[in-house]
């Protein structure tokens, strides 16, 4: 099951995306999943339906997710979720938590899931960042943007009983962690002494990180605090980032949903298919393959254009003026080639 390219919003009740029951290896990316009234992803297990009660292998990457949670849940929800990877996902302005790894309707705890590069910013009523509940062994939490803008709850909180295998360094985190299901609150340097987050660092503010802060989340320049700050650990499951970036670009991995240092119009071709993509004013060059479908992405990833290639030449007006993310895919829906353009007057 592929889930992908969807925008959904609004859901005056429950979720963007429901994932449920004893099905095995979804994929769920590229999804845009706002202003919904429960979690933005929902990945539920849930045993009484039969089976065994757990969604195994599950990857969930790419999404951008946020204003979601007014009545509780999180930004990606997970009961039941095992064997799964999460990563290059963008959450911010969620009013729950960011990523909850959990069981209450699945067959069993959420376990062995590696929580990969995502950039997660809580909204000041939020609860925590990344949340893992009892029992739920063997999660992994490497290069990610933890900010939680509450003024007691912060970046992980994990139950003392999910601790064993639990492995979490290089993030940048707001300096409020929890080893026991927020019993106990410690600051960076006492979850260190626990032995967790080494190589991590408490977060420097939003201004000297992001672009614009709210609305664009790509590093602000090349000396922002999360470029070539990650491990290179995540290197079997993170190839490339949110905008299909290859990973790394300088000297290591940036922590985040995004790779940092990319030129205006930088262009990366990932198959060798010979497209071409530029901006001129507010005009979208662009030689691709006949069939190919071009989108192009504000930097809050709404869709602002959407063409079919005619396998010639085309010069495409763009509604906006500013930076966008441009992509092309096959018809298969594989992506072929992803830039980061600037339009202007």
């Amino acid at each position: 099951m592929i889930i992908e390219h969807n925008v959904c919003s609004g859901s005056e009740d429950e979720h963007g995306i429901y994932f449920s029951n004893s099905a095995d290896d979804p994929i769920i990316r590229y999804n845009h999943c706002f202003d919904n009234n429960g979690n933005g992803i929902h990945m539920n297990g849930d045993e009484s339906m039969g089976g065994d009660g757990l969604i195994s292998n599950a990857q969930v990457y790419g999404n951008t997710i946020h204003g979601n949670g007014a009545a509780g849940g999180s930004g990606i929800n997970c009961d039941g979720v095992v064997g799964s990877v999460f990563f290059n996902n963008l959450l911010y302005d969620n009013h729950a938590s960011g990523i909850s790894l959990y069981r209450i309707d699945g067959g069993g705890p959420s376990r062995n899931n590696r929580v990969y590069n995502n950039t997660i910013v809580n909204a000041s009523e939020a609860r925590w960042c990344v949340n893992i509940t009892d029992d739920c062994t063997g999660n992994q939490v490497l290069n990610n943007i933890l900010i939680n803008q509450h003024p007691w709850r912060g970046s992980i909180v994990i139950a003392a009983s999910a601790l064993p295998g639990f492995v979490s360094d290089h993030n940048l985190v707001t300096g409020r962690l929890s080893p026991d299901g927020d019993e106990t609150i410690l600051d960076l340097a006492g979850w260190q002494a626990l032995g967790y987050d080494a190589n991590s660092a408490v977060v420097d503010a939003q201004s000297a990180l992001f672009v614009s802060p709210g609305t664009d989340f790509h590093p602000v320049d090349a000396a922002a605090q999360m470029v070539d700050a990650g491990t290179s650990a995540v290197n079997d499951v993170v190839t490339d980032d949110l905008d299909g970036m290859p990973r790394p670009l300088g000297s290591g991995f940036d922590i985040g949903c995004y790779e940092g240092g990319l030129a205006t119009a930088l262009h990366a071709d990932r198959t060798g298919a010979g497209i071409l993509l530029r901006a001129e004013g507010r005009v979208l060059v662009l030689d691709a393959p006949a069939g190919a479908r071009t989108i192009v992405l504000d930097p809050s990833g709404r869709l602002v254009l959407t063409a079919s290639s005619s396998g010639a030449w085309q010069r495409l007006p763009v509604p906006l003026s500013g930076p966008a993310l441009v992509c092309v895919y096959d018809g298969s829906g594989e992506r072929l080639a992803v830039a980061r353009l600037l339009f202007l007057e």
